[in-house]
């Protein structure tokens, strides 16, 4: 009998779908089992599927709102959460599926989609079954369940590594409008511009008369941004409404703090008189993602390397680190580093992905339960 041999894709398919039907079961053991967080009583008018309501907390009312209701017409805290995710859930909802369900659908293909750009940009550099465990590694780091609730990291995860993967292609029109979405889903989408034109200058060997039409694709990305700064102006007059909002009174712990190196400082002095694990962890992300990125510095792409130091300084001048944990997530370079680094420490690997595996059920299940982690 002929055995059927599996494409990469179809492993990946595979891990998404798992995880998917993980995070369900988890979390509907979770909220069953452990004693559960009252949430706030307008959740309770939203009519939420018992099987998805363990994915609906903190910021994901804030985009089901724009999804159902669209923007206010004044200045609000929602305007800091940009449109293209919940006009996606929107869109699908329109058709009769509950928005949850639209949500958990979008996130499952942005899930498979994101694993899938993540394994041909790790392909690059390693082994086809290496390319896997950065799959892996990727779907079992502790804040990886945010793919699956409704929140944006599984939508800009896919539209981020697909961008610099055409980018490294030299395919400036896909990378240029993949972009543009990203910059329509999170401010921090801005940043993918960098890896973009660099690797156009890198292509061009850094010589202004070797640049040709394809330029004019690049000035696409920032497009989406633009777009929700007149789609603002045209509601509330102002161009700055997504900034504007971080000045309300949900914000407050919010402010522009340039000397990221003192928010670090600051935040580890806090750790350190109080111990708080909400702190730890963030800083312990930032610091390890900056160490592996450090050590690769020579290994990977220019354009990759400035893209993970930016992130990494952009997630912090908002004077703490509050959700750095979460906020790492999209630094792929970091996901195939480890990777390289551990190649031929095959057991010290599994332990780490097992490590990690056990650290997001456990913050899964206090996410589900109505505890802020990330």
């Amino acid at each position: 009998m002929r055995s059927i041999k599996l494409k990469p894709a179809h492993y990946i398919l595979l891990f998404v779908i798992s995880f998917g039907l993980l995070y369900l079961v988890l979390g509907r053991f979770a909220t069953n089992v452990f004693m559960q967080t009252v949430k706030p009583a307008e959740y309770s008018a939203l009519n939420i599927p018992s099987w998805l309501s363990f994915g609906f907390a903190w910021d994901s009312g804030w985009y089901s709102s724009i999804a159902l209701n669209g923007y206010p017409k004044t200045i609000a805290p929602v305007y800091a959460f940009f449109p293209l995710f919940p006009l996606l859930v929107g869109f699908i909802a329109k058709f009769g599926v509950h928005f949850m369900t639209a949500g958990f659908l979008i996130n499952i293909v942005a899930s498979f989609l994101a694993s899938l750009a993540l394994y041909k940009l790790a392909r690059e550099f390693i082994s086809e079954n290496l390319s896997l465990y950065t799959v892996l590694l990727f779907l079992v780091f502790p804040m990886s369940f945010f793919l699956f609730a409704f929140y944006t990291e599984a939508v800009f995860c896919a539209l981020s590594f697909w961008a610099i993967y055409f980018a490294r292609r030299q395919s400036w029109a896909y990378a240029s409008i993949l972009a543009m979405l990203c910059t329509a889903t999170r401010l921090v989408g801005l940043i993918v511009i960098i890896p973009i034109i660099l690797e156009y200058l890198r292509a061009k060997q850094y010589s202004v008369k070797k640049f040709d039409y394809n330029i004019f694709w690049l000035a696409l990305m920032p497009l989406g941004i633009v777009s929700y700064m007149i789609y603002t102006h045209s509601i509330v007059g102002s161009y700055f409404a997504m900034f504007e909002a971080y000045k309300l009174g949900e914000w407050s712990y919010q402010s522009f703090q340039p000397n990221f190196i003192l928010t670090l400082i600051r935040s580890a002095i806090q750790v350190g008189k109080t111990g708080e694990f909400l702190v730890l962890l963030p800083l312990l992300c930032w610091f390890g993602f900056a160490t592996v990125i450090f050590v690769l510095r020579k290994k990977l792409p220019l354009s990759y390397i400035v893209y993970s130091v930016v992130s990494l300084i952009f997630i912090v001048l908002n004077g703490n680190v509050t959700s750095v944990n979460r906020y790492v997530l999209p630094l792929f370079p970091v996901f195939i580093g480890i990777v390289m680094l551990l190649k031929n420490k095959q057991l010290l690997l599994t332990f780490l992905i097992a490590i990690f595996m056990l650290c997001q059920g456990v913050f899964f299940v206090m996410f589900a339960n109505g505890h802020w982690i990330g």
